[in-house]
């Protein structure tokens, strides 16, 4: 017999199912073989019942047996006394009619023992397929639930695991997007700085050249001064 205990793992279940399950066949072998067994020893009890019965029947009786023997050994001689004789005829007829009823209940007792013996050994036969059978389908059940479990979880981290990918694909555009407006911006300030410099070397060459002129136009008008006077 295999008893499921609450708490244990289907794990554990299957590894007791499937190392009871020789013990469980070979149990049932040994059921048949006595089946057989018991069959064989009532067949044998009925038979020496019936012997034994009709022995004990004619040692309880006054037949003189010596008698019976001597006249069996010697058929010729024949059985002188007659009142033995009657005796004889009505022990005979008793003793066959005890012998048949003793016969006939040895063979109801018998029947009726292997009977109940055959409908023992089958009740117990049939018990123990019933958990038998109880057990492979309580593990069946077990496996399938297992085997929904194992699904969900794997469809579930197959959908979270797509998710996760769509999340790094979009934070990964998100950065690209990121990235180039950056150097938009670099380009854009360096632009700036280098048209801000072009500007100030422009006002600084004008400047120059105007100076230069002052300083030519003055150098002229001196000049033109002096030869005057």
């Amino acid at each position: 017999m295999i008893k499921i205990e609450d708490g244990v793992s289907f794990a554990d279940r299957a590894e007791t199912y499937y190392r009871k399950k020789p013990e469980i066949e070979k149990r049932i072998e040994e059921f048949r073989r006595l089946y057989r067994s018991l069959a064989e020893y009532c067949s044998h009890f009925f038979d020496r019942s019936s012997i034994s019965s009709l022995s004990a029947r004619f040692e309880g009786s006054n037949v003189d047996y010596k008698k019976l023997s001597t006249s069996d050994s010697n058929p010729e001689s024949g059985i002188e006394d007659p009142e033995l004789e009657s005796h004889m005829k009505r022990e005979s007829a008793n003793g066959v009619s005890m012998s048949l009823n003793l016969i006939a209940k040895g063979r109801t007792s018998s029947f009726d023992r292997r009977i109940s013996c055959v409908d023992r050994l089958s009740d117990l036969i049939e018990e123990n397929w019933i958990h038998t059978n109880e057990l492979v389908r309580r593990l069946e059940n077990k496996r399938e639930a297992n085997k929904e479990l194992r699904d969900s979880r794997v469809e579930k981290l197959v959908r979270e695991n797509k998710m996760l990918q769509e999340e790094h694909s979009k934070l990964v555009s998100e950065n690209l997007a990121l990235q180039m407006r950056i150097r938009n911006r670099l380009r854009e300030n360096e632009d700036t700085m280098f048209c801000s410099r072009c500007s100030k070397g422009k006002k600084r060459r004008r400047r120059f050249h105007l100076s230069r002129l002052k300083i030519l136009f003055l150098s002229a008008f001196c000049r033109g001064i002096k030869r005057s006077q």
